[in-house]
């Protein structure tokens, strides 16, 4: 009877002791999305910022697609060329451009407008093409303007003495731009987009306070239609691929 109780007390001695020991040398669990042994950042390591491309403040900015090349506005006014190998920046515009508003390139990247002014001085606007090295305004009293979704034409509206605005397209793509007018609306303050290669959108600016409405224009066949109507707040972003 003594042995066998003696034989119980080692046996349950030596469990205990294996527990124990299992616990001490069984391998730490891995971090959850990393492997064991695996290098890099660690949760709480610093991550380096990236390096910056210039010493400017940037107003905005656009990349031209066939070579990379990204071109910053700068909010002093200055428009600079940074290829994506480096090297010394080039400065496009010899004089700063004041009062900036906008800049919206073209989809490929080699044309952009920018439009700038104020109220009171008047808002002008003028197309770069960073190809050509060249500088084309707008004509006096443009209101809105933008880049058909192939960057070969362009949508203006302009403000005439008749309290009419005229829609006018011009064709970017010839060595002399010819402009063309399409059609005259009687309403002002109108901001455009050209949506498809024969579809311009028209909206009214977005208020909490005024509805207001959007309208289609087919070019070709000049004919004007009701898309959105008295809307409080309208807003639109076209999410065509080439808009």
């Amino acid at each position: 009877m003594k042995k066998l109780l003696i034989t119980l007390i080692l046996i349950g001695v030596l469990g205990v002791a294996g527990y124990f020991g299992w616990q001490f040398f069984k391998p730490s669990p891995a971090t959850p999305g990393t492997s064991p042994g695996a290098q890099g950042n660690q949760p709480g390591d610093p991550v380096s910022a990236p390096e910056p491309v210039g010493p400017w403040t940037v107003f905005d900015y656009w990349t031209k697609k066939d070579t990379g090349d990204v071109y910053v506005v700068t909010e002093a006014g200055h428009v600079i060329k940074v290829a994506p190998t480096g090297g010394t920046p080039q400065t496009l515009s010899n004089q700063p451009i004041t009062d900036l508003r906008s800049v919206r390139a073209s989809l490929d990247g080699t044309r952009t407008l920018i439009s700038y002014g104020t109220a009171r001085k008047g808002i002008f606007f003028t197309i770069l093409n960073v190809e050509a090295l060249s500088w084309q305004p707008l004509p006096q009293g443009t209101t809105a303007a933008a880049f058909s979704p192939d960057g070969r034409q362009l949508a203006y509206l302009r403000d005439g003495a008749d309290s009419l605005s005229s829609v006018v397209v011009v064709d970017l793509s010839t060595s002399t731009p010819k402009a063309k007018e399409i059609i005259r609306l009687a309403q002002r303050g109108l901001d455009v987009e050209w949506t498809t290669a024969d579809d311009l959108l028209f909206i009214q600016s977005p208020s909490a306070q005024i509805p207001s409405s959007l309208w289609a224009l087919r070019i070709k066949e000049k004919t004007l239609r009701l898309v959105a109507g008295e809307e409080f707040g309208l807003m639109v972003k076209w999410g065509g691929e080439e808009g």
